[in-house]
């Protein structure tokens, strides 16, 4: 309890917040709301120390059996990080590529489906912060090991051959205008404006 109370007390504070706001309201409306609701604290410096990552994969393999339908899986690639924090266009390369190994319009993504090896929970994801990131496939199979496997053929190949130029750019418009249609929500807009102001 006396942890948890530390880390709320320190990291839960007004000086450690950023608060965005996206609607039809004014800043002075905003701001008298947090005014109101917000009560002063002493602010704090937070130090934060970070375990030294290691190079290379700590287990290549990790099983579970818990009680659930069909096994659930997650296969990822760890990134050697040169530097503390991946750049925009880092990530936004990393996303395009996820897509074109496995997204949802990649033929690896239908092949999969159709075989029945993964179900429309499969997706692909960056995981990057302060240190680290990976790039990550998970979902639901039955057979993991094989959807491990047809990833890899899969990684093989656009290695060998290179990324086909209209593929690439039909995944481009796709997350440009999965950017534009962004702005039709207002969480969406509030996320991005905490995740610029903190880029």
């Amino acid at each position: 309890a006396d942890l948890l109370y530390d880390c709320y007390n320190t990291f839960y504070n007004p000086a450690n917040m950023v608060l965005a706001v996206a609607g039809n309201v004014t800043v002075e409306q905003v701001l008298a709301v947090a005014d109101k609701m917000l009560k002063p604290k002493e602010c704090k410096k937070i130090e934060r120390s970070f375990e030294p990552e290691p190079e290379t994969v700590v287990e290549s393999t990790v099983v579970r059996n818990l009680e659930v339908s069909m096994p659930i899986f997650a296969i990822c690639f760890k990134e050697n990080v040169k530097t503390p924090e991946r750049t925009l266009k880092e990530v936004v390369e990393s996303e395009i590529l996820l897509d074109i190994i496995a997204g949802n319009t990649s033929s690896l993504y239908e092949e999969m489906l159709l075989e029945g090896l993964i179900n429309p929970s499969f997706s692909t994801e960056y995981f990057e912060g302060f240190g680290y990131s990976a790039h990550i496939f998970n979902g639901d199979s039955n057979e993991p090991e094989k959807v491990r496997e047809r990833i890899n053929a899969e990684i093989s190949r656009l290695i060998e051959t290179g990324v086909d130029k209209d593929t690439f750019e039909r995944i481009k418009k796709k997350h440009y205008g999965s950017f534009i249609m962004n702005f039709n929500d207002v969480d969406s807009l509030s996320n991005a404006l905490v995740g610029a102001y903190f880029n």
